[in-house]
């Protein structure tokens, strides 16, 4: 969020992330320190309160949940048929990771950009301008990801948890498997035993985690199932990517070698 808002301000104004490099959004504990710059922020920029939950414990003026600003028939449903967890943990549910889907982040700026301009008049122009500026070169991005994706034969990929579930629909990779829709719950030895199960009838390529899971399950997994473990980070606090646009292109000539 904090690329996306530096690009829409054109770095006019001071964004600050909340996280820090490979902290999960989803298990953060905030700190008496986030919530005293909360409370001083003209604003608290934030995924959603199925995501980013913890946000709700910390007091700010103003708060904009870009998950809001997506269009309802953008918005992806957990595929149930694909959902691995014994407790049907995330069935019928939203899933709130849009951003590594630049078609969704596309639609999201113009309004993320007004509602800052609402707060800051003086910069309502400039933040539009900058918007619009954004949705080309993420129209250009798209069209580039697309191209790199055309000609994969092998496009059967598992994921650990659900975080690129919009990128991979966008650019017509098959999820074949969610192994932990909620992060850091421990695999019961049924459900390790039927994900290895689908992993190998389906013919999965690659099983996909983030720096900020644990790798132990999820290289446990991979190994009985036979299929290689591959790394990319939805947040960017690996990579240090200084833009939304160079985050995308490192994480997508990741996955494209290992598909290829």
């Amino acid at each position: 969020m904090k690329l996306i808002v530096d690009e829409i301000t054109g770095g006019s104004i001071e964004a600050r992330s909340l996280l820090r490099p490979n902290d999960s959004p989803h298990t953060y504990t905030p700190t008496p320190a986030d919530a005293v710059a909360a409370q001083h922020a003209l604003t608290l920029v934030y995924v959603s309160p199925e995501l980013d939950g913890w946000i709700a414990q910390i007091g700010s003026p103003h708060r904009i949940a870009a998950m809001g600003l997506l269009p309802e028939s953008l918005r992806l449903k957990m595929p149930e048929d694909v959902l691995m967890e014994e407790d049907g943990h995330g069935h019928g549910h939203i899933d709130p990771h849009f951003w590594p889907d630049p078609a969704a982040v596309m639609e999201v700026a113009m309004p993320l950009a007004l509602e800052l301009g609402r707060l800051l008049p003086e910069k309502a122009t400039a933040f539009a301008d900058n918007a619009q500026a954004l949705e080309g070169k993420l129209r250009a991005l798209d069209a580039e990801i697309k191209a790199q994706f055309a000609g994969i034969a092998h496009r059967k990929v598992a994921v650990f948890h659900p975080s690129w579930l919009y990128f991979l629909r966008r650019y017509g990779l098959e999820v074949t498997a969610i192994i932990e829709p909620s992060p850091g719950k421990e695999l019961s030895p049924r459900s390790m035993e039927a994900i290895i199960n689908r992993l190998k009838e389906t013919q999965t390529r690659i099983l996909l985690t983030e720096p900020q899971l644990a790798r132990g399950p999820v290289q446990a997994v991979a190994d009985a199932a036979g299929v290689p473990v591959v790394e990319i980070d939805p947040l960017g606090g690996s990579i240090g990517a200084t833009m939304y646009e160079d985050l995308m292109r490192k994480n997508a000539a990741v996955l494209q070698k290992a598909l290829s």
